[in-house]
């Protein structure tokens, strides 16, 4: 098993997200506005659009509150934004141990001074020095636990808090805080009469929109509300209900902000600028499951129903059910979408159908559900109410195999490429399970394992069966279970698998613990040491090529898992995490890109994905049909130039440099060549810039030599 030596300076990181709900705005630049949303800052102007990530300096993709070139994540994470306006850099992390979150927006700004309201306090941070100045956890006779801050704001001297009962008022000395010897006294607030209104505290006007005392009557800046009256008469009410909670005033005119609105308003004419390229168009919503594709990209899906495919390009929206399984997705850990590599796609919505595509997801081909004269059943027996907790490809990829769930027992369910639907019913005696591997056995017949789950949620008990099925096509057209095994070892319900072709071993895992297969023993066993994993839920597990085993969590990020000395009971890892540049720390899945070798993490406001360079499956390279070995750029120019690259070459090749004279420059091989891809940076063995000319680099593998020539140019 590789051991990866890669630098966290060296990852490279994409990362994309819907970037919704705002929660607070503030103006910058002549035309532009900074938008604090759950899917990272979105900087927004008339003629531009870009969003910043945890992997642009922030360290947190889901900001509450921004204020001049600052802003606040949800954990209390203070960052600025660079003088370059490029990127960000943290200030003060130091609120994140308090485990308390920032209050949407209320976060204020005077003299450099923030003044942050938390869920259970209020913190002042000194922006130039970088440092929290106190906390306080009571105003007059309010502990902000029980009656919480809901806005606050700055006007000159006097610092406003608005909390759920009452608003305080307070003169601060801004410029020397730390002089101030009476803030820790909650005494030293006033609370203010309770008609008295405070600019930017006003109450949000739900029917109105008001801009410099000019209101507003585009249909654009309502949505309208129908509903039916609580008290009598027992109408329906029916208004107008605005979509602007906030007005920011720039050069040109004013950007009208809600929490899912984005408007500019130049004193003639609304236009919607929510609607953009942002995040190379990625707008799938609590985006939670993931699979990659045979050749490279991935799909993913998200708790709506919807579907985004990303083979390189831009993503590209796919067909919607237009419903989906919205937080029994997670709360399940659902893993309903499997791909074969002839692009059929099928996708299971809890309650509902199975869908069928073709063409990566862009074309729906069939429909199946309890409903339909197929022997698909629901729940119980009066039911339509069908629920599956994944699907997989069948062994021979014709199909798909699922499980539904019953009050009788699960069934085992194939479904054809075409549609067709073929049932073992009730073979299982828990009543849900997960087919999360399947295999041909050595007499030919399917070998299926299954998360066999006495609950819906994962916590509840379970254990492993194994079903030996004659494949459909051998056995007249039938799916029958010919054989089943019982494999006990857990105690809790597994929620993802998967297969290490190397060392024929099935790891998986369930919220609890990481665990394997031990076939010998007929077992499941947990791993004696796992350094670095302490105190995590798992959601989900994949291998990439080197034997690393990606685990996600559901708060901690994602591990590399990789065992010592080859056992599969002795483990260490390596954490990724918001900080090293995750969109955040939830994921909900994990999935290897084998071609691109990038690492891809569903979150719940969107995907990550980690490009390492070393780990894509380069087994096939320079063997047969494969991929061309690409050499660039030529000319090669050191001083401008990262480095020369030669790619899609045999990870067991030598790479040797040769100057015109034939003279031997430099060789390169094993962890250099790691991932099919060798970067040189045009030094000797030295560590000497080599002269500008003619060389020359031959590539030798087992089975294949390729020869080439490049000039360096300074």
């Amino acid at each position: 098993m590789l051991a990866l030596s890669v630098s966290l300076g060296a990852d490279r990181w994409q990362v994309f997200s819907k970037p919704l709900p705002i929660h607070g705005a503030a103006p910058f630049g002549t035309d532009g506005v900074l938008l604090a949303t759950e899917g990272g800052v979105r900087y927004r102007t008339l003629n531009g659009d870009h969003v910043f990530h945890s992997n642009d300096g922030l360290e947190s993709s889901v900001i509450y509150g921004i204020v001049d070139r600052f802003a606040v994540s949800r954990e209390g994470i203070v960052s600025i934004l660079n003088e370059n306006n490029a990127s960000w850099r943290v200030l003060n992390r130091s609120y994140v141990m308090n485990k308390s979150s920032v209050v949407p927006g209320a976060v204020a700004i005077e003299n450099n001074i923030l003044s942050i309201g938390f869920e259970d306090r209020l913190a002042f941070f000194d922006a130039p020095r970088s440092r929290s100045i106190l906390t306080i956890e009571r105003i007059r006779g309010n502990s902000l636990a029980v009656n919480a801050i809901s806005k606050l704001i700055a006007h000159g001297d006097t610092l406003f808090v608005q909390l759920q009962k009452g608003t305080f008022a307070r003169k601060m000395n801004w410029a020397d805080m730390y002089s101030d010897l009476t803030l820790v006294d909650p005494d030293s607030w006033t609370e203010l009469d309770g008609d008295r209104i405070v600019q930017g505290l006003e109450p949000w006007d739900s029917t109105r929109v008001v801009v410099d005392g000019k209101e507003l009557k585009d249909s654009l800046l309502f949505e309208h509300i129908e509903k039916r009256r609580e008290q009598m008469p027992y109408d329906m009410l029916s208004y107008d209900y605005s979509r602007i909670h906030q007005v920011v005033p720039v050069e040109k005119g004013y950007y009208l902000v809600g929490p899912e609105a984005l408007f500019f308003y130049d004193g003639k004419k609304v236009v919607d600028m929510l609607e953009s390229s942002s995040g190379a168009g990625f707008y799938l919503s609590n985006a939670y499951e993931l699979r990659t594709l045979p050749n490279g990209g991935v799909i993913a899906a998200s708790t709506e129903g919807d579907m985004a495919l990303k083979t390189g390009g831009d993503w590209v929206n796919l067909y919607s059910p237009f419903v989906g399984s919205h937080s029994t997705a997670y709360s399940s850990r659902l893993k309903l979408v499997s791909v074969l590599p002839s692009g059929h796609v099928l996708f299971h919505v809890w309650g509902v159908n199975f869908y069928g595509f073709t063409g990566w997801g862009s074309q729906i081909t069939f429909t199946a559900n309890a409903a339909s004269g197929s022997c698909l059943e629901g729940f119980n027996d009066e039911s339509t109410y069908m629920v599956a907790l994944s699907s997989i490809p069948s062994p021979d990829g014709s199909g798909f195999i699922t499980v539904t769930g019953s009050d009788y027992g699960y069934s085992l369910v194939y479904i054809s490429n075409s549609g067709e639907v073929l049932c073992a019913s009730r073979v299982g005696k828990a009543f849900l399970g997960a087919p999360l591997h399947s295999e041909i056995a050595e007499d030919g017949s399917w070998k299926i394992f299954v998360a066999a789950r006495q609950g819906t949620d994962p916590p509840s008990g379970g254990w492993m069966d194994i079903l030996y099925v004659p494949s459909p096509k051998s056995n007249g057209g039938e799916l029958e279970v010919s054989r089943q095994q019982r494999v006990n070892g857990v105690s809790q319900a597994i929620v993802d698998m998967v297969y290490d072709p190397d060392q024929k071993r099935l790891w998986m895992v369930t919220p609890g613990f990481l665990a394997y297969y031990d076939e010998g023993r007929d077992t499941i066993l947990q791993p004696n040491v796992l350094n670095g994993v302490h105190g995590v839920e798992f959601t989900s597990i994949d291998r990439d090529p080197h034997g690393g085993l990606w685990v996600g969590t559901a708060e901690n990020g994602s591990y590399r898992v990789t065992m010592k000395r080859q056992s599969p009971d002795t483990l260490t890892a390596v954490n990724y995490t918001a900080r090293n540049g995750m969109l955040s720390n939830d994921v909900s899945d994990v999935a290897v890109d084998k071609v691109s070798g990038k690492i891809w993490f569903a979150h719940g406001k969107g995907v990550s994905s980690l490009d390492l360079g070393v780990l894509r499956d380069a087994s096939a390279f320079m063997k047969g049909d494969s991929i061309a070995v690409k050499a660039y750029p030529n000319p090669f120019r050191p001083k401008i130039h990262a480095a020369f690259v030669l790619d899609n070459i045999a990870e067991d090749a030598v790479v040797s440099f040769y100057n015109r004279g034939g003279s031997l420059i430099r060789s390169f091989y094993g962890n250099d060549i790691v991932g099919g891809r060798l970067e040189w940076d045009g030094t000797d063995k030295r560590g000497s810039l080599v002269t500008p000319g003619v060389y020359y680099y031959v590539i030798k593998a087992s089975s294949r030599t390729k020869k080439g020539k490049l000039i360096i140019a300074h």
